[in-house]
């Protein structure tokens, strides 16, 4: 490998380590209750049409 990839790796990794999280820490269970139950409620509106035929 040359010297520029080896320093590309390195500025890759640091920025890996630095990425700035999509969900906050704070409001990660909240987002996944409500993630969850848009989910569900999907599965069950979709279900519907087939359970009633």
């Amino acid at each position: 490998m040359s010297e520029l990839s080896i320093k590309q790796l390195d500025n890759d990794r640091q920025a890996i380590g630095n990425r700035i999280p999509v969900v906050p820490r704070e409001l990660l269970i909240p987002f996944i209750l409500l993630t969850s139950c848009f989910a569900l409620w999907g599965l069950a509106n979709n279900m519907t049409d087939v359970l009633i035929a």
